[in-house]
């Protein structure tokens, strides 16, 4: 039940880690200059997401990270979201975007993408050089202007998509 998946990170999250790190605005995390994070190990909670003019928000080195997003997700402009050189499976993002809302998932102009995205009900956007590593599942999916989907190879197969 993607509903209790939500309310129970709102309720239990290690978001204090994200302190020092990166400023939360209204729960939200707005990168739009280059700013460079890396989340170490954990389980967090946003409102939204907001990575623009190659900013970065990715795992730490050996890090597996959990994004429940109560809202929207921006990435454009040579931002990179995730770890784009892995397969996804340590950057997992839970999202109940509500597609025909107002509350989309924007991958544009040329982010760079490595993760597994669970977002059932939104809307979801590849677009204008974009390339995605890893898995994705949305309401609709789509992709324009050269927007791709990378096919990850390793001895293991495809990332596993383990959600909610």
């Amino acid at each position: 039940d993607l509903a209790a998946a939500v309310a129970d990170a709102a309720a239990t999250n290690d978001n204090g880690l994200l302190a020092g790190l990166v400023p939360l605005i209204q729960g939200k995390i707005s990168l739009t200059h280059g700013e460079v994070v890396r989340l170490p190990t954990g389980r967090y909670y946003l409102r939204g997401i907001t990575l623009r003019n190659r900013s970065v928000l990715r795992p730490a080195a050996g890090a597996s990270v959990e994004i429940v997003v109560d809202g929207t997700i921006t990435v454009e402009n040579r931002a990179v979201l995730g770890d784009p050189g892995g397969d996804g499976s340590n950057f997992l993002v839970v999202s109940n975007a509500q597609g025909g809302c107002g509350q989309n998932i924007e991958f544009e102009n040329s982010s760079v993408i490595g993760l597994t995205l669970y977002a059932p009900d939104a809307d979801i956007e590849i677009e204008n050089s974009s390339d995605i590593t890893g898995a994705i599942v949305g309401g609709t999916v789509e992709i324009e202007n050269t927007g791709r989907i990378l096919a990850t190879h390793s001895s293991t197969g495809a990332a596993a998509l383990s959600c909610p």
